[in-house]
């Protein structure tokens, strides 16, 4: 992306780039294909994850927000590029 940016090639002044985005939308709303801006961003990568032989008892799940000790703790660091 950055080789494809500072090309000589191309004018990118007023291009916008969309790194990734899935979402479904209801049919009722838009098409297969359209393109739609979500009202937020919600980034779900930041977390740890057990193995499933091995999640504590008391845990509800496997999944700990980054910088927690539990599944049920809002996460202890907060870090996103929205």
């Amino acid at each position: 992306m950055t080789a494809l940016t500072f090309s000589p090639l191309f004018h990118f002044t007023l291009t916008y780039f969309l790194i990734a985005g899935i979402a479904r939308v209801s049919p009722k709303v838009t098409t297969l294909g359209s393109v739609t801006f979500a009202r937020y961003a919600v980034q779900v990568a930041l977390q740890y994850e057990f193995d499933a032989r091995e999640i504590p008892a008391n845990f509800t799940t496997g999944y700990v927000p980054l910088g927690s000790t539990s599944p049920t703790q809002y996460p202890q660091s907060i870090y996103g590029t929205e």
